[in-house]
């Protein structure tokens, strides 16, 4: 097998044909080695006239530079390594969420509706009328096995607890997790801050 390749070492194509064709079938700039072996251009290239694999990519942000044969770090890298950071984050809060609410569109403001009448109702000193509580008549007798006390009790202590211990902790760990991407300029510790920000909001 003749491999071509560029000026920089870049494997450009192969061709399966005796080696002393190869100087009629490369074309402007390219060289050309043969191997009875299998290379592919994804994960070698050429130096010194032999196959190189390539290094380990040190981190998702590299680029490698064909002049010099090595993987950079462009200047971007930061900048996109703290936006996609953030990204994650965001992500993994909206995971969080989902395990304990559901996060269609209008449920925020339903559950919100839903923990004030609740706690209305419950300072009402639980009336027997339920007119001005449309959520409690709706989740209590006859509608389900609840009396209105308990499912105006129910609803009470899952928002309380969304709202004092849930909510709060995985906001508190976006936003501070999303906010210490700034003070940080190397890679490595901006995405072993990123795993540890999403490891955490795993486990709420």
């Amino acid at each position: 097998m003749i491999y071509f390749f560029d000026p920089y070492g870049r494997i450009t194509r192969r061709l399966s044909a005796p080696l002393d064709e190869a100087i009629y079938a490369a074309q402007a700039d390219e060289q050309w080695i043969s191997s009875e072996d299998p290379y592919s251009d994804d994960t070698h290239f050429i130096s010194n006239l032999a196959f190189t694999p390539f290094p380990d990519r040190p981190s998702s942000h590299h680029e490698w530079d064909w002049l010099s044969q090595a993987w950079v770090q462009p200047p971007s890298a930061i900048a996109d390594a703290r936006g996609l950071g953030a990204v994650a984050i965001d992500a993994a809060a909206g995971r969080a969420r989902s395990r304990y609410i559901t996060t269609v569109p209008g449920q925020g403001e339903t559950y919100t509706a839903k923990y004030q009448e609740a706690l209305a109702f419950i300072a009402a000193g639980y009336p027997p009328d339920l007119t001005p509580y449309p959520f409690v008549a709706g989740e209590s007798q006859p509608h389900t096995w609840m009396t209105p006390t308990q499912a105006a009790t129910r609803i009470a202590a899952l928002g309380g607890y969304w709202r004092e211990v849930i909510g709060p902790a995985i906001e508190a760990a976006r936003i501070n997790g999303k906010d210490a991407l700034d003070a940080l300029d190397d890679l490595s510790a901006i995405e072993a801050h990123v795993a540890a920000v999403l490891s955490t909001l795993e486990t709420i």
